[in-house]
C-alpha cells in the first residue's frame, strides 16, 4: 500500500508510527534468498521526473536475470531525511508495474537515520 503524504506533519507523524514496528536481526538467514534486486533512483529534475532502476540478481551466483526502469513524476519535495517519501512510491510502482519479484530488496540510500 502506497501512502501520499500531504505535507511533513503527516510524513513525521507515518515515521512515528512505523518506528515502532521496526526490529534489527543480526542473524539473517539468506537460504530463503533466491533472487535480489539492486534498486536505484536519479532524477530529471527540470522535468520534475525520477527515474527508478532495477537490476534483479540470482543469488548466489549473481547472475543478472533482468533490468528494468521507469521514468515518473515526482510527487514529493526533496526534505532531508524524508527521501523514502520522495523515492519510495516510485520504487514500489516500478516493481509493480514491471512484475519484479524478489526475496531480497538492497536500496541505496534508505538506511536507519
Amino acid at each position: 500500500m502506497l501512502f501520499h503524504p500531504q505535507n511533513i506533519d503527516q510524513a513525521k507523524h507515518y515515521f512515528k508510527q512505523l518506528e515502532k514496528k521496526i526490529w534489527f536481526d543480526n542473524n539473517f538467514n539468506f537460504g530463503g534468498v533466491h533472487t535480489v534486486a539492486g534498486i536505484d533512483a536519479s532524477y530529471l529534475l527540470r522535468e520534475n521526473k525520477i527515474i527508478v532502476g532495477i537490476v534483479l540478481f540470482d543469488y548466489p551466483s549473481l547472475n543478472v536475470l533482468d533490468r528494468k526502469y521507469e521514468v515518473l513524476d515526482i510527487k514529493f519535495p526533496y526534505i532531508p531525511g524524508y527521501l523514502s517519501f520522495r523515492e519510495g512510491n516510485p520504487i514500489i510502482e516500478t516493481l509493480d508495474k514491471q512484475g519484479i519479484k524478489a526475496d531480497l530488496l538492497i536500496i541505496d540510500g534508505h538506511g536507519i537515520a
